[in-house]
């Protein structure tokens, strides 16, 4: 499901900045849109495709807050902050990269 996922989304992403820098020029702004709008995006293809899996029709009366999709919450939740704390740091670092290159000049780049 996620390469599923992350595959359309990359190339909604890929034709939405194209828009919105090419033919929309909206510059580091369309950018930021282009990813917000990938990510929900991807959120929709893997909601769709769980919803619509084949494999998952076979099981009966397991919601999303059901007793058995609700055992080791905490668990699931210690996961899931971990798997957070990964994505954002390297969101940030990403971003702090980027801030740092903005500083310097095209010389100390290239060096």
């Amino acid at each position: 499901m996620g390469l599923i996922a992350l595959s359309l989304s990359s190339l909604l992403h890929i034709l939405l900045v194209l828009i919105f820098i090419k033919w929309l020029d909206l510059g580091y702004t369309g950018v930021c849109i282009a990813t917000l709008l990938m990510f929900i995006a991807r959120f929709g293809i893997t909601l769709l495709h769980t919803e619509r899996a084949i494999a998952l029709k076979n099981i009966y009366g397991v919601s999303l807050f059901s007793r058995e999709s609700t055992q080791g919450i905490t668990d699931q939740l210690s996961l899931g902050f971990y798997g957070l704390l990964m994505g954002v740091w390297s969101w940030w670092a990403f971003d702090l990269y980027t801030l740092v290159a903005s500083y310097t000049s095209v010389g100390e780049l290239s060096a």
